[in-house]
């Protein structure tokens, strides 16, 4: 697999889970006593969002051992960027005038980084 692609797909699956398991948080009911915390534990996006969360470092480590960690570490960067589009697209968040300047930034981090 190209080294790239493995870096890209880490940063989908970490967008992805980060997503996933906000969504399956907001379940979780906590007032109701352990027996239902636990149950409301158990749901398919807290499972997949945990699932994705632990295959995204498997393919940085695979990518690391490809290209160098300069290259590779500046990719984690853009799971900011696409959290932030994926909170507001998929989980109806809002984003803010801090959000835009936090992004420009890291994107202009990781282009002098790059360089």
């Amino acid at each position: 697999m190209n080294p790239y692609i493995a870096l890209l797909l880490m940063v989908l699956l970490n967008t992805l889970g980060q997503l996933l398991v906000k969504r399956g948080a907001v379940r979780i009911e906590s007032r109701l006593g352990r027996v239902q915390l636990i149950r409301s534990m158990i749901n398919w996006p807290l499972a997949l969002g945990g699932l994705s969360v632990i295959a995204g470092p498997l393919l940085y480590m695979y990518a690391l051992t490809k290209v160098e960690l300069s290259v590779g570490y500046s990719f984690s960067g853009l799971t900011y960027l696409m959290v932030i589009l994926g909170g507001h697209i998929l989980l109806k968040e809002r984003i803010t005038l801090y959000h835009v300047i936090g992004t420009l930034s890291i994107l202009a981090g990781l282009t002098v980084w790059n360089l």
